[in-house]
């Protein structure tokens, strides 16, 4: 991932750090009697992934809630099955109320056959007795009964904030259905699990797919989890580094939070300006269509242009608050309006401040109405920007059909644009409001093909493909430069730190469409194995691999 050495035959990593890297002859001068070696057997190391936008620390949490999505079902009466079998364990006799079954992953945008969702389909289809949570796959939309409200105190005087809003009736009676994380999250158990062994868990998992950095993008709360992650972040064995963007609403205690420690860091702050398009509620220019599946994602009545979350004043004195501060500022901006708004804010920043925008690397997330007017503008910022184009692997049908239209589902998350007006973007999958495991070679698959899953012939807006070098780039160094860590993190390098990835083969002789197929070996941190592959000798992928000392 460095232009002027883009391949090499040899690595030597002394203690945390890279020490040489070219061909045998260079790097072998650094070889002395003690020197550990590891024969690649025409297997690819490159710079270990860093996910720039995920939710970590709520991944570690939803690990352990049931995960109804159309990853892993595929039909109605599979997903009620599944829930009535753990309704059905619920002791509902106990003097204490419990607590709400919480499911994950609604998503009658792949899986077609489900119901709409409100209090009286919950407690007709699954229980009016056990208090029931199900979350919709992007977690701007959630449907619970009114035993779940009443377990939690919540009634009618309940009011609604920009980041939780209750759905009513025209009676102005609660519906059960809930719209942003604020009003969603009050149904989560956190208090249930182990902490750090949720934490373990998950890091295990992320390394698993190739990653030696990843993001919590929107920490709401000083919680447990939070807690976990810090303290295994200083542990030995720990294979990531975690940066951590705390929730606008947080209030820190002790003053502003600085960084911590290398592989823990606060990164910056970040703001949700409007919703979902999976819930009709990103603030769009042209509205959504109207028709039976955007019913059941309870998206608002038609005609629907979505929802801006903040006046733009109000977004704008937030910002610039955090901006005064020196902190990066990431804002969530799905529809034009909501890009617009957020443009605007950094430009009337740029205006009056002695600090750009360009300086602190602002951020704006996800983008899949982006135009190619507004990527100029945000050039001419310097901002940073994460794209969220692997909508189109799981959602490319449903958006042409029920929720966009075929022109913008053409043209969602226009990469090569971004490239063209100069901009240093990445790409990111926002787990877990996306369906099933972290997978960044799939999301690379979708960069550079632009197709969906079961289907590698129709391409959706084959002009903004891009190479799959840079989607490796949006995965490795682009990625450290909107972290503030390309000075250590993202490419192999001398007086880099040695966070590497070990993949089967190597991803730019791969066919496109098959880069799912590249397994994960092992990751390191810091020159540190993470273990992976624990055998000495093993065949893995059809390569022998051999492993001289540790």
């Amino acid at each position: 991932m460095n232009d002027e050495s883009p391949k090499a035959d040899a690595l030597a990593v002394t203690g945390e750090t890279i020490a040489a890297i070219g061909d045998e002859d260079h790097v072998f001068q650094h070889a002395g009697k003690n020197t550990k070696f590891i024969h690649l057997n025409n297997q690819t190391v490159m710079p270990g992934l860093i996910e720039p936008h995920q939710h970590a620390i709520t991944v570690a949490l939803f690990s352990k809630i049931t995960d109804i999505s159309g990853y892993y079902y595929h039909s109605y009466a599979e997903v009620k099955a599944r829930i009535l079998s753990e309704i059905a364990s619920v002791d509902v006799t106990s003097s204490d109320s419990p607590s709400p079954c919480v499911f994950r992953g609604w998503d009658p945008e792949i899986i077609r056959d489900l119901p709409g969702l409100n209090a009286n389909v919950i407690e007709r289809e699954f229980s009016a007795a056990v208090p029931v949570a199900i979350l919709g796959q992007n977690l701007h939309a959630g449907w619970v009964n009114n035993k779940a409200f009443e377990v939690l105190g919540i009634d009618e005087s309940v009011q609604d904030t920009p980041n939780a809003v209750f759905g009513r009736g025209k009676d102005g009676k609660l519906t059960g259905e809930l719209y942003e994380p604020g009003a969603i999250f009050l149904f989560l158990r956190t208090k249930m699990y182990n902490p750090s062994k949720l934490v373990q868990d998950t890091w295990r998992d992320y390394a698993a797919a190739g990653f030696t950095t990843i993001t919590d993008i929107l920490n709401m709360s000083e919680a447990d989890l939070f807690q976990a992650a810090k303290e295994y972040a200083r542990n030995d064995s720990c294979p990531l580094r975690l940066a951590i963007y705390h929730s606008s609403g947080l209030v820190e205690k002790n003053g502003p939070s600085t960084d911590l420690c290398g592989t823990f860091w606060i990164a910056g702050r970040k703001f949700i300006a409007d919703g979902s398009p999976h819930c009709g509620t990103s603030a769009t220019r042209e509205p959504y269509l109207d028709n039976e599946i955007t019913r059941k994602l309870s998206f608002p009545p038609s005609p629907n242009n979505g929802i801006l979350l903040y006046e733009t004043k109000d977004l704008y004195d937030k910002v610039r608050l955090f901006h005064d501060e020196g902190r990066q500022v990431a804002i969530h901006a799905h529809g034009e309006r909501a890009i617009d708004q957020a443009l605007e804010v950094y430009e009337k920043i740029q205006s009056e401040s002695d600090t750009p925008p360009s300086k602190l690397r602002h951020r704006i997330e996800h983008l899949g109405f982006v135009t190619q007017a507004q990527l100029v503008r945000a050039g001419k910022l310097g901002l940073a920007l994460s794209l969220f184009v692997d909508h189109l692997y799981f959602y490319a049908k449903s958006f042409a059909q029920n929720i966009l239209g075929p022109e913008r589902t053409n043209r969602w998350a226009p990469l090569s644009l971004a490239t063209k007006h100069g901009l240093n973007w990445t790409i990111h999958q926002d787990h877990p409001a996306f369906p099933g495991p972290p997978r960044p070679f799939g999301n690379m698959r979708t960069a550079v093909t632009r197709t969906q899953r079961d289907d590698g012939k129709t391409v959706h807006g084959p002009e903004y493909r891009v190479t799959i070098d840079e989607a490796l780039k949006a995965y490795t160094i682009n990625a450290a430069w909107q972290l503030h860590r390309e000075s250590d993190l993202g490419s192999l390098e001398p007086s880099k730190k040695a966070d590497l990835v070990i993949l089967s083969a190597d991803p730019r002789d791969t066919p496109p469409l098959d880069l799912e197929s590249l397994r994960v070996i092992d990751t390191y941190i810091g020159g540190r194995s993470n273990g992976l592959s624990k055998r000495k000798n093993a065949t893995i992928g059809g390569r022998f691999v051999q492993v001289y000392g540790d």
